[in-house]
């Protein structure tokens, strides 16, 4: 079995620039977001039980899932949202397994986003936190998601708050800094767990 590690953080935290680098230096690393995607392909299950749950207007004229559309609908609905999640969660998780057997390297680097919030920590052996403060956070996300201010808080609310994250994180990685730093905490916390192994 691969010693896995999972990176985690708050949404626009920096956990892509991280997973990337790790990339870049020859490491598998399986992202749930991508994993989220699949599951709700045209003439998937998944997809069928958002539209029994959420509607049809959840999908685009192509029939797909609209996900800007399936957001605005649940990120200010906390019942809508944990809706979301029991549809959701099941069937990321266990695709998530099924590609975790695929590999055969020491060490597999797996991004999830929700890892406090779904009580999965428990199946990772080390768990790499991607910190950023809640005002970056806020800043990034309206910049890059092109939201107001309303609705970028209402993702990050949606989340376990950031500080309460780090609390429980075996190594916290900042990503308050140049790219060039963050590479360096990254291959400091690599080389802790190669000399761990």
């Amino acid at each position: 079995m691969p010693y896995r590690i999972a990176l985690t953080g708050g949404i626009a935290t920096g956990k892509s620039t991280v997973a990337k680098y790790l990339r870049s230096k020859g490491y598998q690393v399986i992202d749930t977001d991508q994993i989220a995607r699949k599951v709700v392909k045209p003439g998937s299950p998944g997809l069928e039980a958002l539209v029994v749950n959420f509607g049809s207007e959840i999908l685009d004229d192509s029939g797909e899932l609209h996900r800007k559309k399936l957001a605005e609908k649940v990120f200010s609905d906390k019942q809508l949202l944990n809706q979301l999640n029991e549809i959701m969660h099941p069937l990321i998780f266990n695709e998530l397994e099924k590609q975790i057997q695929l590999y055969a390297e020491p060490i597999i680097f797996i991004e999830v986003p929700l890892l406090y919030e779904t009580e999965k920590s428990a199946d990772y052996d080390e768990v790499w936190l991607i910190y950023a403060s809640h005002r970056l956070q806020l800043k990034r996300l309206m910049s890059r998601d092109l939201l107001s201010e309303a609705l970028a808080k209402d993702r990050i609310h949606s989340q376990w708050p950031i500080e309460d994250k780090v609390k429980w994180a075996d190594r916290v990685i900042s990503s308050e800094t140049t790219i060039q730093q963050m590479h360096e905490q990254v291959d400091d916390a690599l080389q802790k767990v190669l000399n761990k192994l």
